[in-house]
């Protein structure tokens, strides 16, 4: 079964950068909507895209496993599901009846090249789930090597601890499944599960699932079972006072980690000193000019083939990376003065980001997108 999860880890249904793809277009297709109805429609396109791959199953298990998925994805803000994902959470569901385990090899056989019975995949489940417990929250590189070293009989299974903590590091998983190795059946069913909960103990910092870089409303609508039902859209209203958007002290730190989690190469340098040191010259809130990035470059993702030429200018002065690419120094300078100046001349009736708004982008929305972002990150930094 090892080749099997293997073959289907190959697999992606779901990539992060499908939904910066999916969330740019559905801004650019409908221009008039609000970003709450836009998030509602990239939910709905997300589910579908799952579903697409779920075939096999009736509505009732499709849902369900559709919202373990998206369970996991927001509560780990990770969005790339490939099919050993769906396999994972196939076999962590409960109270299922004949029908599904036929489903589950249909399944497992028409997205893989290696045939596999339903007794066989039966068996398998069995075991793991027996051993592992609530599989989907353990790493499965450390399961199936410890399988491989103990017997399958039902009194020898020792459920594995539940993890508390996210995924750690594949170097601490190599560790353990070494140990694994090299110890005798009879020692490894007495003594795994003291180790394994030893070097997680000492890995409780350990942390690599990189945050979503979408805003609250997206990760609200999207674990939604009716995306047109009104009353499960967010009601949470956008405060922000022109005084936040003004210069203060922020903990670079936790600053640096949110922008490392969400992959964004403006965690490196010189990019971050810059906007920090820009944003303290000209009197802007750093964290409202990360934001701005956020809202038109996705923070530059590093998988970005052209993440460093629109590093440049992550913050579309002079309409775009494209069309004006010096340096990160004048980009930068250039927003914050830009965002300085504006705040400003506000007028005192006027909202502070829907002025900035009017200057800085075409996009009448602008300023919803910017706004939740910019809320995510306080709340991130000063929570």
């Amino acid at each position: 079964m090892q080749a099997v999860l293997e073959c289907l880890k190959k697999t992606p249904v779901l990539r992060n950068n499908d939904i910066f793809i999916l969330r740019d277009y559905i801004r650019k297709k409908y221009p008039g909507s609000g970003s709450h109805e836009r998030a509602n429609i990239l939910a709905d396109a997300v589910r579908k895209i799952i579903d697409r791959h779920l075939q096999e199953f009736n509505e009732r298990y499709r849902s369900q496993i559709r919202g373990s998925l998206l369970q996991k994805a927001v509560s780990t803000n990770h969005y790339t599901i490939n099919d050993d994902d769906i396999f994972k959470t196939c076999i962590a569901i409960q109270n299922y009846e004949e029908d599904y385990t036929e489903a589950l090899t249909r399944w497992v056989n028409g997205r893989q090249e290696i045939p596999v019975s339903r007794e066989t995949l039966r068996k398998f489940v069995d075991k793991v789930r027996r051993y592992a417990g609530d599989i989907v929250q353990h790493d499965w590189s450390l399961i199936l090597e410890c399988l491989h070293n103990v017997e399958f009989e039902p009194e020898n299974f020792h459920p594995l601890p539940k993890p508390a903590l996210p995924q750690i590091g594949a170097w601490l998983l190599k560790r353990v499944a070494g140990v694994c190795r090299r110890a005798s059946g009879a020692w490894l069913k007495n003594k795994s599960c003291q180790v394994m909960t030893a070097i997680l103990l000492i890995s409780i910092a350990v942390s690599l699932q990189p945050l979503n870089i979408l805003p609250l409303s997206f990760r609200q609508m999207i674990v939604s079972n009716n995306t047109t039902n009104k009353a499960h859209q967010p009601t949470t209203q956008l405060e922000i006072r022109p005084e936040d958007l003004l210069y203060q002290e922020v903990n670079t730190a936790k600053l640096r980690q949110s922008l490392l989690k969400r992959n964004s190469i403006l965690a490196e340098e010189p990019y971050f000193s810059v906007i920090v040191q820009s944003a303290k010259e000209f009197n802007v809130n750093p964290i409202f000019l990360f934001a701005i990035t956020g809202q038109e470059q996705s923070f530059v993702p590093r998988q970005d083939k052209e993440a460093v030429a629109i590093a440049n200018n992550p913050f579309n002065v002079y309409h775009s990376w494209t069309e004006y690419n010096t340096s990160i120094q004048d980009s930068a300078r250039i927003a914050s003065k830009t965002i300085s100046n504006l705040l400003w001349t506000k007028p005192e009736a006027m909202d502070a980001l829907t002025w900035i708004n009017r200057h800085y982008a075409e996009d009448d929305h602008w300023r919803d997108g910017v706004g939740w972002i910019f809320q995510d990150l306080c709340r991130e930094i000063n929570g």
